[in-house]
């Protein structure tokens, strides 16, 4: 008996191995799973590196038509080489940092916060600008030629022409400013005058009104509120993205990995029927034996995916300042359901494959068991926000959903009672076997049958039958 067990076994394994290897050495396979990654990868780290050269330094003549006599003025001192320098001397003092770290702190933005590496990118961006030597033109209205300073521009012997109306520094007045840019100005010199620009005239709003832009800013700044959430290990601090985008995240990636390797499996269950390879495979193996085989190397291509992506979504994260979002613990709770998600796609998928005999009959026969599995990926939103609501806690319980909707609960900050993740996995598991059942009982049918596709309910009196 023992021969016969070691022998059975043997079979499963050369079955699964060799399912394993003709999947994971295909092309599309390797582009997708492979190299699509690092492909992805060498972007972040490349692109960064080519695109943060260093800006040209803004040098040129501006000729400026200031109707409202002040803002001009205004312009020309934010871009003298004397008030740039002062500002980066500042910027480079304890008490500025400490000033800034202040602001920034009382407008809810901490250490963690991406806004916090917005605001240092932008710090790091201005810090790194080199200084702009310019000259300028002052115009009148009757010296405004525009067609001859269109050509001065297109020549080159303006950089800008800029055309400040009269009523500016009223709010209400749409477009008062605009600006002629030569088209071999770098763009974000072109941005940086145009962004000088914009915060003069606000500026010059708020002092014709005999008030500080400085201090209506901080006057408009929000109060901090630190909202936490209650753990039995003690609060937490609550996270918006972290509550949406990471239980989405952990459901993609049981999404992809499971339906990737299913996919295969359908496919070359299908393919090995057509050109009656699945025959010759027969001879030397029961059903029951390929199908086992079929399903396990399968899973360890679905394993594969998962680990792969799941190491480029957490890097990336890592790289960007955004792996505080992600809990270990979290990967451990969803582990188990990854291989719950996975066994009920392939029972799904190796039904079918065995019962068709062209892919495109196989469309029919998953739309019924394929709804179900989608109501989750549609339904995403309302189970994030309540986790434990009826309707989240009822469709845990409902297999093949339970993997995919435990991923959503568990992904989020608040917690799932105990009872119910045991309870979920009892009853997951049990319909995996149920599954399974039902999965060996079509296959042992329908591998060996050919003519015209089953339907859902044929595949049901299969079932029986067998």
């Amino acid at each position: 008996m023992k021969v016969l067990s070691l022998m059975h076994s043997n079979k499963i394994l050369l079955v699964a191995a060799r399912e394993y290897k003709a999947t994971v050495m295909t092309k599309a396979f390797i582009v997708g799973a492979i190299i699509f990654p690092i492909v992805i990868w060498s972007a972040a780290i490349l692109i960064p590196t080519l695109v943060s050269s260093e800006t040209p330094k803004l040098e040129g003549t501006v000729a400026i038509m200031d109707g409202t006599g002040v803002v001009a003025d205004a312009f020309k001192k934010a871009l003298d080489p004397e008030t740039i320098k002062a500002q980066l001397a500042l910027l480079g003092t304890e008490g500025a940092k400490e000033q800034a770290e202040a602001t920034l702190q009382q407008m809810g933005i901490d250490k963690n916060s991406p806004a916090r590496a917005v605001a240092q990118r932008q710090i790091e961006r201005f810090s790194t600008q080199p200084i702009p030597d310019l000259k300028y033109i002052d115009l009148t209205p009757e010296e405004e030629n525009e067609d001859q300073l269109r050509q001065d521009v297109l020549s080159g012997k303006l950089i800008a022409w800029i055309h400040i109306d009269e009523h500016a520094l009223d709010p209400l007045v749409p477009h008062p400013v605009s600006m002629l840019t030569s088209n071999h100005m770098h763009a974000d010199n072109s941005d940086r005058l145009a962004s000088v620009l914009k915060q003069t005239i606000t500026n010059e709003r708020f002092t014709q009104q005999g008030m500080s832009l400085q201090q209506v800013v901080l006057m408009l700044i929000p109060p901090q509120i630190d909202t936490m959430k209650a753990k039995a290990e003690g609060n937490v601090e609550s996270n918006e993205i972290a509550d949406i985008f990471v239980p989405f995240g952990f459901m993609m990636l049981l999404w992809i990995s499971t339906f990737t390797g299913g996919q295969y499996l359908l496919t070359s269950t299908v393919e090995e029927k057509q050109n009656k390879i699945i025959e010759v495979i027969l001879s030397g193996t029961s059903p029951m034996q390929l199908m086992t085989g079929k399903i396990l190397g399968q899973g360890a291509v679905s394993l594969t995916m998962l680990l792969i992506y799941a190491a480029m979504a957490v890097g990336g994260l890592q790289k960007f300042n955004y792996g505080y979002l992600i809990e270990p613990s979290k990967l451990l709770l969803v582990a188990p359901y990854f291989f719950m998600a996975f066994f009920f796609v392939a029972c799904m998928m190796a039904s079918v494959g065995s019962a068709v005999n062209e892919m495109r009959e196989a469309q029919a026969l998953m739309m019924p068991v394929m709804m179900v599995v989608m109501l989750p990926l549609l339904a995403w939103m309302p189970i994030v926000r309540g986790p434990n609501d009826p309707f989240a806690t009822i469709a845990s319980f409902i297999p093949p959903m339970t993997p995919f909707v435990m991923a959503l609960r568990l992904g989020t900050n608040q917690p799932i009672p105990a009872w119910q993740i045991a309870t979920t996995l009892l009853i997951g598991f049990a319909g995996v076997f149920v599954f399974l059942w039902m999965t060996g009982k079509i296959f042992r049918i329908g591998i060996l049958m050919s003519g015209k596709a089953p339907n859902f309910m044929t595949l049901l009196r299969w079932v029986r039958m067998a």
